[in-house]
Parts: C-alpha cells; sequence; structure tokens
C-alpha cells in the first residue's frame, strides 16, 4: 500500500477509552459535569482544558444545529485564551476520532443532535466493538483446544 493511502487510512481508525475518574464532581454544574465527561473520554483533564472549552463550544453549535467552524472556535476563545487554529484543528481530529464529532463541509457538530444521543450511539459502538472481540477470542479458543487435542 502506498504511503500515502495508508496514513489516509490511519486517520480514520477510531479509538475509544473511558477512563475513571476520581469521582464525580461533588457539585453540579454544566461545566464540571463536561469537564468530567471530557475527563472520563480521555479528551481533556485540568492542565488541558483548551479541549473542554473546544467540546463546549462544539455543544452549544449542535443545539443550535447550526454547527461551528474551527476559525469561530478560534474568535471564540480569543475573549479568554490565546488558541491557535492548529490547536483547535488538533482536538477536533480527536474528538472525531473518538466518534464524538462529525463534519459536514467545513463545520463541526457532535455526532448525534444531543449530548445524551451521542453518548448513547458511542455505547452501541462499544458493545459492537466487545461482541466481535468476544466472537475473536471464542475462536481463538476453540482452535487452541483442538491443537492441544492433538498433542
Amino acid at each position: 500500500m502506498a504511503k500515502g493511502k495508508e496514513r489516509q487510512k490511519q486517520r480514520y481508525i477510531r479509538e475509544m477509552s473511558i477512563r475513571e475518574p476520581i469521582e464525580k464532581p461533588q457539585t453540579h454544574s454544566i461545566d464540571n459535569d463536561i469537564e468530567w465527561i471530557c475527563d472520563c473520554l480521555g479528551l481533556a483533564d485540568k492542565e488541558n482544558d483548551i479541549a473542554t472549552d473546544i467540546f463546549k463550544e462544539l455543544l452549544r453549535a449542535t443545539k443550535d444545529r447550526e454547527g461551528i467552524t474551527t476559525r469561530e472556535i478560534v474568535e471564540k476563545e480569543k475573549t479568554t485564551k490565546r488558541v491557535t487554529q492548529g490547536a483547535i484543528v488538533y482536538h477536533i481530529n480527536m474528538f472525531m476520532s473518538h466518534g464524538l464529532v462529525i463534519k459536514q463541509g467545513t463545520r463541526y457538530f457532535l455526532r448525534s443532535t444531543s449530548l445524551n444521543e451521542t453518548m448513547e450511539e458511542l455505547e452501541e459502538d462499544m458493545l459492537r466493538r466487545m461482541r466481535k472481540l468476544r466472537e475473536l477470542a471464542k475462536h481463538i479458543d476453540e482452535e487452541m483446544e483442538k491443537m492441544f487435542n492433538e498433542f
């Protein structure tokens, strides 16, 4: 396979992980809860609040059903901190590789029309992948059993 095609194929590999952070926020607020979700999904942590800020902008844009461009996120983030468009693109690509965000034209949206629906779809993705892994594990166990029975 050519290098260009190999790189392109790798870009779309989905990575899913769920961390178990210390504990849920003691006080519920939208900011605390969004931070906790981002931390659980491995998207951000206390040292990397840019990802959380970007995620909040994506939530707002999805709620309004208009999506958002990286340029618009840069403009919104200028008021609080200096963020480059490259940093925004990096984080959005990470969200896309986790299956949270989709791109339509130049605009980015959450995968579904709400955060709850997005989480439901991620859960289904994880269950589907676990079923495939279990099927393969069962096949390996059966093949190993055959090998040991031959000796």
